[in-house]
């Protein structure tokens, strides 16, 4: 297993994580997601199946609606005018989705929101949790490996 994500996305979302602006920048100009021709699910089901590793280690793998109600409160507040987008019940859903093991499906509400929800929960668990540098490029590499097994391809990078 490689120490360093591989794919686009996941250098992108890397990037992101570790609060590198500028590379993050860069990297956006790779993914599909800013120019619908050529849109595919590959990619965002990248980013949820790092946000269900996440998810599963930052609520040690159980559903406790208390803690997730917390977590939803805090990611909402956190965003600040964004959040407005966001719904209590809808990020709540998708950490439940989660827990239970559910992945990322082509019948998935608004993908645009969803992945906004699954990185903004992302960067609220690194914050909260501490998890470091090389935790976090584990993890995406381990994302990536999960997102191939439920059948995408994200499209490999440099």
């Amino acid at each position: 297993m490689t120490d360093r994500p591989t794919t686009w996305v996941g250098l992108w979302l890397q990037a992101m994580l570790v609060c590198d602006w500028a590379r993050t920048e860069k990297l956006r100009t790779r993914l599909n997601s800013g120019n619908r021709k050529g849109w595919t699910l590959d990619e965002p089901a990248v980013v949820r199946a790092t946000f269900d590793l996440a998810m599963d280690r930052h609520f040690d793998g159980r559903y406790d609606p208390r803690a997730v109600n917390a977590f939803a409160t805090l990611l909402r507040e956190g965003v600040g005018e964004q959040g407005k987008m966001l719904e209590i019940d809808l990020i709540q859903g998708q950490i439940r989705k989660s827990l239970n093991g559910e992945g990322p499906s082509q019948d998935d509400p608004n993908i645009a929101l969803l992945q906004h929800i699954h990185t903004t929960s992302l960067q609220v668990m690194v914050m909260e949790s501490g998890i470091t540098d090389a935790e976090i490029a584990t993890l995406i590499v381990q994302a990536e490996d999960l997102a191939r097994s439920r059948g995408w391809n994200p499209p490999l990078g440099p």
